[in-house]
């Protein structure tokens, strides 16, 4: 490749990457009340723009109630509370964005047995461009109990993963 090609592939490289700097991008933030969450919060609304949207989204896993199992009036009142903490959760970051003047902040709630693959599904539903996740900070035995809820998104969402730590 000639010395000019070269430089001609670099003007369209800086051209397509001028051009995508202007585009509404989609964001998300995956939080759960911990100080990671709220740093990886943070990151997202430091590169959010005024015409980007960001989610803001906790997983809720029905699956693991100890609740489950007993009498339904309970298993029921058990899933309502933990739903309402994550409207909750959620709302707290709405409303932190409406302290920084930030527009165009959703509140997601994902109640399920698996929250991690409906998180993965609802960012590829929606077209996110990027997605903020702390880690846990599980220890060994957790991660391996449990799983890396991180590593989950990481490995399979089809956009860009942060993991801000």
């Amino acid at each position: 490749m000639s010395e000019h090609q070269n430089d001609q592939e670099k003007g369209k490289l800086l051209e397509s990457t001028a051009k995508s700097h202007g585009k509404k991008r989609v964001l998300m933030v995956l939080v759960d009340g911990s100080e990671f969450a709220d740093k990886a919060f943070l990151k997202a609304i430091d590169v959010k723009r005024t015409e980007d949207s960001l989610y803001i989204c906790t997983g809720v896993r029905m699956k693991d109630s100890v609740y489950l199992d007993s009498e339904p009036t309970l298993a029921q009142e058990y899933m309502k509370k933990l739903e309402e903490d994550g409207k909750a959760l959620c709302q707290f970051y709405v409303d932190e964005c409406k302290k920084r003047k930030e527009p165009n902040c959703h509140q997601v709630i994902l109640t399920s047995d698996n929250p991690k693959a409906d998180i993965v599904q609802f960012a590829h539903d929606k077209a996110v461009d990027t997605i903020y996740v702390g880690p846990r900070g599980l220890n060994k035995v957790q991660r391996i109990l449990i799983g890396s809820f991180s590593q989950y998104i990481i490995s399979h969402a089809s956009c860009d993963v942060v993991l801000v730590k």
